[in-house]
């Protein structure tokens, strides 16, 4: 599973239905776009793409059929938003713990569900100490991605050993036919 499927597995657990889910992409490279594509896929409410360059921004969100907003805009905006992904190339957070409670304060607790898939982090480590707050970064979704891996060696061990125990049991019942 990739980080984009993680990403949009999680959500998916946290919201009963993505189709009434307003989702907003911070950046516009190749991750995002990744994730974005998964996201698409289950049919949001809305989506949205903020980003330092209205145009790249733009050229995104027309992909999707999403908003375009500025990188400047995401403070007074981020309470319309259930869930964000975040991977820009900034070397500073570019949200912080301040915006997500004054978001959290008008979106009345609702829950937000974040996803930081930069490195270093876009996001202020602090936000996932609000309550309110369901936030992910790289390393969460791949000891998600591991687990789900273990999951399914798991299940296949399984299945061979159930395999090999019916096609003894039909070797078996072949041997006592030829008798």
């Amino acid at each position: 599973i990739s980080m984009a499927a993680a990403a949009v597995r999680l959500a998916s657990q946290l919201f009963e239905d993505l189709h009434t889910v307003k989702v907003l992409f911070v950046g516009a490279g190749e991750m995002i776009e990744l994730v974005a594509t998964h996201f698409a896929a289950r049919e949001p409410k809305l989506m949205a793409v903020a980003n330092r360059t209205l145009e790249r921004g733009e050229k995104l969100a027309s992909r999707f059929g999403a908003q375009a907003l500025r990188l400047a805009e995401l403070p007074e905006r981020l309470h319309e938003f259930d869930a964000l992904v975040s991977c820009t190339a900034s070397t500073l957070p570019i949200i912080g713990l301040g915006a997500v409670e004054r978001a959290l304060k008008a979106r009345r607790h609702r829950p937000m569900f974040m996803v930081d898939l930069a490195v270093p982090r876009d996001i202020e480590p602090e936000v996932a100490r609000l309550s309110d707050v369901y936030l992910y970064t790289v390393d969460d979704l791949e000891r998600a991605i591991e687990d789900n891996r273990a999951a399914r060696r798991n299940a296949a061990e399984q299945a061979e050993a159930i395999i090999e125990v019916h096609a003894s049991r039909f070797i078996s019942a072949l041997g006592q036919g030829d008798a």
